[in-house]
Parts: structure tokens; C-alpha cells; sequence
């Protein structure tokens, strides 16, 4: 499978009954709004080796205790492996999928 940028290095995981394993870090929601979406990933591990998978981005809220947090923080786009554990995506690994969605996650920047 080819894919175009890095989209991540996993920061962080921990697996949800049900969801999947959660990865870390999670993204602002676009201006323009965010679906979501599944698609084609490679994981690439801090050992070299490679694996392709499926992963999901989609909007999920955060329950931020304190009332002034902005919406930033209490609505996010999380990446989620459903299929995937944390032994198959260490802390370290590197998250590749298109372009254009690493284009569309990232900020703009002037």
C-alpha cells in the first residue's frame, strides 16, 4: 500500500472496549468541519518493520472539567484502530496515510 505523508507518531494509546485502540495525539477539528472517515494507513514501528491497516478519524467530545476550556479541547478528530492492539501499534510508531488528509488535519500556517 502507498500512502503520502506522515500523519502522526504515536504519542499515547490505550484501548476502548467496543472502539478500538486509541491513538495519541488527536487533532483540532477543521474550520470547514470534519466527516468521518476510514482509510488506508501504514503503520511504520520503531522497530523498521511495516503494517498496513484501517484506520478511523472521526469527531469525538472530551469531557473537559474546567468551564473555561476552549471548544478546542472538549471537540477533537481521534484516530482509532479498530481492528489493532497496543502491541501492534507501540508508542513510537509512525502513522502514514494521503496527503490530503494530513493536509486537511494540519493548520494553516502563514
Amino acid at each position: 500500500m502507498e500512502t503520502d505523508a506522515e500523519l502522526l507518531e504515536v504519542a499515547d494509546s490505550f484501548q476502548i472496549s467496543g472502539v478500538g485502540l486509541i491513538v495519541v495525539p488527536d487533532f483540532s477539528v477543521p474550520e470547514t468541519g470534519w466527516q468521518t472517515r476510514t482509510l488506508a494507513a501504514r503503520v511504520l514501528r520503531p522497530d523498521g518493520t511495516t503494517l498496513g491497516a484501517v484506520l478511523g478519524l472521526q469527531v469525538s467530545h472530551f469531557n473537559v472539567r474546567d468551564p473555561s476550556a476552549p471548544l478546542d479541547r472538549r471537540w477533537r478528530v481521534v484516530p482509532t484502530f479498530h481492528h489493532l492492539t497496543k502491541d501492534e501499534v507501540p508508542i513510537g510508531s509512525r502513522i502514514f496515510v494521503e496527503l490530503d488528509v494530513v493536509t486537511e488535519l494540519s493548520p494553516a500556517t502563514s
